[in-house]
């Protein structure tokens, strides 16, 4: 029941009007920034929740309630903050291969 209760709360805050079968791509990805932007959601729980979505959309179109295909091959573009590579400098090399490692 949580599951549920969160879902449509997020749902609801994103778009009171919406119905299930506006769910296009389009506002598939206006959620997916909504969840991410306004709620703060990390992008695992933003990828938990668009999983759970479709589970219920998937449900929906068994049970003969209108639905957008689009959703059926749906993939988040979860954002991401690139991380800065960093390298060993040659001492820094020379010090792990000279490093002794002890036996076993």
């Amino acid at each position: 029941y949580g599951k549920f209760a969160t879902i449509k709360k997020y749902l609801q805050s994103f778009d009171p009007e919406l119905t299930i079968d506006a769910l296009d791509e389009t506002r598939l990805n206006e959620y997916v920034n909504y969840l991410h932007d306004t709620k703060n959601l990390r992008n695992s729980t933003t990828g938990k929740q668009i999983d759970f979505l479709k589970w219920f959309l998937r449900w929906s179109k068994r049970k003969g309630y209108p639905t957008n295909p689009a959703f059926e091959t749906f993939k988040p573009k979860l954002k991401t903050t690139r991380k800065k590579v960093i390298f060993l400098t040659w001492e820094e090399l020379n010090k792990l291969r000279e490093y002794p490692i002890p036996a076993r």
